[in-house]
């Protein structure tokens, strides 16, 4: 029986290594590699770049005096806007005592919302300008939600008195308005 050609030249290259005494090359030892060490360096520059835009994102959310005012969500726990007469302060959820503004959950129709959406965020911006104080004028402490009744000033003028003369909110008279 012949043998092929594969056959034979596998069966030269063994006897001929047998009489040489070749020995195989001893097998490459592959170092275990932690998990970190297994993802590129551009993997982990991209992960920078996302931890430090997060960072700067928290950063923006920051509490204090002159700070940026946010809308409250998932992310702003501390101070920010809830809609136009409401704001969370200093763990304290907070009515603005002289004004009475749309409302933007329970609005009762399209033009509510849209002048609530209006004036949440005209009254963010107006916090955003400088530093303001949270001052308590008497009377009742809460209102009927236990939201702390207080008004919001800056140089002595109340952000309500803008509030109202923009159009934005109202004076309150104990009475729930139409805003359609």
């Amino acid at each position: 029986m012949a043998l092929r050609a594969v056959d034979r030249a596998t069966t030269c290259r063994f006897a001929l290594a047998r009489i040489l005494n070749f020995k195989r090359p001893p097998r490459r030892r592959v170092a275990v590699r932690s998990w970190w060490q297994r993802f590129p360096r551009r993997h982990w520059r991209a992960a920078g770049f996302i931890a430090l835009a997060l960072g700067l994102l928290v950063w923006q959310l920051r509490d204090g005096d002159g700070r940026v005012m946010g809308m409250c969500g998932l992310l702003n726990d501390g101070t920010c806007v809830i809609n136009g007469d409401t704001i969370q302060y200093q763990g304290m959820r907070v009515q603005i005592q002289d004004i009475e503004a749309p409302e933007t959950q329970d609005a009762k129709c399209l033009a509510e919302l849209e002048l609530g959406r209006k004036a949440a965020q005209r009254l963010r911006e107006l916090l955003d300008a400088g530093p303001f104080e949270v001052i308590y004028m008497g009377g009742a402490d809460t209102d009927r939600y236990g939201r702390k009744l207080r008004l919001v000033v800056r140089d002595g003028h109340s952000l309500g008195d803008i509030m109202v003369a923009e159009g934005l909110a109202r004076r309150p008279d104990g009475r729930r308005h139409n805003w359609c």
